[in-house]
């Protein structure tokens, strides 16, 4: 009889400690994937071609409570920006396997929309105007490290992601005759 309430009781506080943290680790970031599949049809060199074009969208937002309501049991919510991240994948055949795949991570600063698009050596800056993207750079990563050289009309220099996943860029202003920093935060 001993045994078995020692047992039971052993049980309920692991299911107990195991319900605590499922309920912790669930309420830190909210988020939403969606999943688009689409067939596209072609006319190249007079012949009809399609595509599968595969996109999976990411948007997260992390969960927080107002720091002057610390402590209250209902603790008004405030909402930090919503991270997004896209990737589209294309099946150029009749395989199972896209051929190819991209991955999108939006950015900002100044309230303008820049969209990082992976590139063969580093990733391309573009900046989202309504629905279009428009270039504004490109970044390039250098051998000797995680730092990219960026090339743009507006400004030249290295750039780094540092811990907080913001792109930093350190350029020479010539209209200010200085060395200027800029960070695009994640979106």
């Amino acid at each position: 009889m001993y045994n078995l309430k020692n047992k039971t009781m052993k049980n309920f506080m692991t299911i107990a400690l195991l319900l605590v943290m499922v309920n912790t680790y669930a309420q830190q970031v909210d988020s939403i994937k969606t999943t688009k599949v689409e067939t596209v049809t072609d006319t190249v060199n007079g012949e009809i071609t399609s595509k599968k074009i595969k996109t999976i969208t990411l948007k997260e937002q992390a969960v927080k409570t107002d720091p002057a309501d610390k402590g209250k049991l209902n603790a008004d919510r405030i909402f930090p920006p919503t991270k997004v991240k896209k990737t589209v994948m294309v099946d150029y055949d009749a395989d199972p396997f896209y051929d190819e795949k991209t991955t999108l991570k939006y950015f900002e600063l100044n309230n303008d929309n820049y969209v990082f698009r992976k590139s063969n050596d580093g990733f391309i800056m573009n900046v989202l105007n309504k629905d279009e993207e428009v270039l504004k750079a490109n970044a390039r990563q250098t051998k000797s490290g995680p730092y990219y050289v960026v090339n743009s009309n507006e400004f030249d220099g290295i750039g780094f992601f540092n811990k907080e996943k913001k792109f930093v860029l350190e350029f020479y202003n010539q209209k200010t005759d200085k060395l200027e920093t800029i960070e695009f935060a994640e979106k």
